[in-house]
């Protein structure tokens, strides 16, 4: 016969072994993860919870440093010689960037 320890016991291996629990997720995302996990990872949720951990780290990575790609590429076009005479700013996302320009 089991006593209450045991319960105690077996539920708390269950807990540490098992996984993640999550509350209140809305349902539409649960709903898209579940369906990502099944098509990609063969049910696999860790898995999938891994994958979707190192897509925001990576996407933080980028997003963190932006502002350096950006101050590096603004450093680059000051830097740059104008051209005498004809003076135009190298074109930038296609606009040239001058007097006329709007």
């Amino acid at each position: 016969m089991t006593d209450i320890n045991d319960i105690k016991d077996l539920k708390e291996k269950i807990r540490n072994n098992l996984g993640l629990v999550m509350s209140r997720v809305p349902e539409n995302t649960r709903k898209e993860f579940i369906e990502f996990a099944n098509g990609e990872f063969c049910e696999d949720y860790g898995m999938t919870f891994k994958y979707v951990w190192e897509c925001f780290k990576h996407y933080q990575q980028i997003i963190n440093t932006q502002d350096t790609k950006l101050d590096y590429i603004i450093t680059m076009l000051n830097n740059k010689p104008k051209i005498e005479g004809d003076k135009k700013i190298p074109k930038m996302l296609g606009r040239t960037g001058g007097e006329n320009d709007i």
